[in-house]
């Protein structure tokens, strides 16, 4: 084809903005159904909170809530440990310590065990960078453009069913992740978030509003395999160390690490650990809930 038979710059400028146009609607349709899913969490766990406290407080049996993303979901029994039954909560954007903030405070646990990746910016839970959400988006186009124009009372049904099936006790993996890939992502997010010592504002705020009504409120550290943590450990407790220091003047809050890496094999995709390999972080975890219950 030569010059001559090239399309005018102007029709270039016109594909190009229906393009961008297209990728824009794509993205404020994905924004829109990324925070229905979130609506639809915070909707069926608001009332699980309330309704474990209560239960757990007419039996006169300390209420404990645990709540992470998906390392917590591998490293914590959903029904707790034998003498110390809790509610799990877990999801992956760790914006809804923020949204739940407020039924927390109204049915305060008598322990509340945090993930310490709860106070990390909403990027971190949806692969670090905008541009990674938008190739999510990208990959579930004909999902999002179906929930958009479809009907919104019955699709928000739908998520709330999903929701509630989300908080099973199963285990989270990367199938096929290579070493590589696991230490090339943390790499990302040590450099995006934990070395700039990124902490959500609005997170922070909803920690210090619960340690208010709260007695006890455990910030905790969950190892990943021994690759990542000797490569990046020192990263992570550096951050962790500052979002301590953070909440220093809370005499309720403290920090904890919930008890060593194991070897690779012991990881689905060397940071979610694998059921059988879960003792350690078990004995671990009941040992932290009876000394912050009844500390000598």
């Amino acid at each position: 084809m030569s010059t001559h038979d090239a399309p005018p710059l102007r029709v270039w400028l016109c594909s190009l903005a229906l393009w961008l146009g297209g990728i824009g609607m794509l993205w404020l349709a994905g924004e829109d159904l990324r925070q229905a899913r979130l609506q639809a969490f915070v909707d069926t766990q608001a009332p699980r909170i309330s309704d474990y406290v209560r239960q757990q407080r007419s039996t006169q049996k300390p209420a404990i809530v645990v709540m992470g993303n998906s390392l917590m979901r591998n490293a914590a029994p959903i029904d707790g440990l034998d003498g110390y039954p809790w509610l799990r909560v877990v999801y992956f954007d760790p914006t809804y310590l923020f949204q739940l903030r407020a039924v927390l405070a109204a049915n305060p646990p008598d322990v509340l065990v945090l993930q310490n990746e709860l106070l990390l910016p909403a990027l971190f839970g949806d692969g670090i960078t905008a541009f990674k959400r938008l190739q999510r988006y990208l990959r579930e186009w004909q999902v999002i453009l179906q929930s958009h124009a479809g009907d919104r009372s019955q699709r928000d049904a739908g998520l709330r069913q999903y929701m509630q099936r989300t908080q099973e006790n199963r285990v989270e993996c990367t199938a096929g992740i290579s070493q590589f890939q696991a230490l090339d992502d943390m790499s990302r997010r040590i450099r995006t978030f934990y070395r700039p010592g990124a902490i959500d504002p609005a997170a922070l705020q909803a920690v210090r509003d619960l340690s208010a009504h709260t007695k006890h409120l455990i910030l905790l550290d969950i190892p990943r395999s021994l690759p990542i943590e000797k490569r990046f450990g020192a990263d992570i407790q550096a951050w962790h160390a500052k979002v301590l220091q953070q909440l220093g003047d809370l005499p309720r809050v403290r920090g904890a690490r919930l008890s060593k890496s194991q070897p690779r094999q012991c990881y689905c995709d060397y940071m979610h650990i694998q059921p059988e390999c879960r003792a350690p972080l078990d004995r671990a975890m009941k040992q932290l809930i009876r000394e912050t219950l009844s500390p000598s």
